[in-house]
């Protein structure tokens, strides 16, 4: 058996609370991502490498769920 990995459950555990804090829905945390970026760009405090616009979450639609990707 594994030795328990005291930063792995850290990570889940907090993992677990966001998903928790939207539902357990992946859409409504992509969703969430999504505005929350627009809103650090009109800020003018973040410098994005692309311009067009500068999205950094991006939705990948697969069979029946939506997974996001950070690039």
């Amino acid at each position: 058996m594994m030795q328990k990995d005291p930063v792995i459950d850290d990570i889940r555990a907090v993992r677990h609370e966001i998903s928790e804090e939207f539902g357990h829905d992946s859409d409504r945390l992509i969703d969430h991502l999504i505005e929350r970026e627009k809103e650090l760009i009109k800020t003018g405090e973040y410098k994005f490498l692309s311009s067009n616009p500068p999205l950094i979450v991006k939705r990948i639609q697969s069979s029946s769920k939506s997974l996001a990707i950070c690039i």
